[in-house]
């Protein structure tokens, strides 16, 4: 956490032969999501 307030989250996947890029993306804002404070939502 910075003194600004701001912190860097990183988050990635790993990308494979039979990757779709919009899943992968998908993927990385669901691992982000709890850094929004937005609750969980099962499948």
């Amino acid at each position: 956490l910075f003194a600004s307030g701001e912190a860097i989250y990183n988050v990635g996947g790993g990308i494979v032969f039979d990757s779709v890029a919009e899943e992968e993306y998908q993927e990385c804002l669901l691992k982000a999501r709890f850094a929004t404070g937005t609750p969980p939502v099962s499948s």
